[in-house]
């Protein structure tokens, strides 16, 4: 049995039937497409909040290492005896 479930939402009757007409020309039909542009933006989206959260953790990181540095000078600073 499918899991595809039946989905409602508003469009211009205008802008529908073209959109039919021009899936059918392709060879496809309306449903096709708009599960497929569905799947293709939640694998973009997705992509981009993993990105995000890399950068996220990569800033962290950078953080944590400007931290220990600046922690490393003054320790630098006070074996010198400054």
């Amino acid at each position: 049995m499918s899991d595809l479930k039946s989905k409602h939402f508003r469009v211009s009757e205008k802008e529908w039937e073209k959109f039919k007409k021009l899936t059918r020309s392709k060879g496809s039909n309306a449903s096709v497409e708009l599960r497929r542009y569905i799947n293709k933006y939640n694998e973009r989206v997705q992509e981009n909040l993993s990105t995000n959260e890399i950068d996220e953790d990569l800033e962290e990181i950078k953080n944590i290492f400007e931290k220990i540095n600046q922690e490393d000078e003054e320790v630098l600073k006070i074996l010198a005896g400054e």
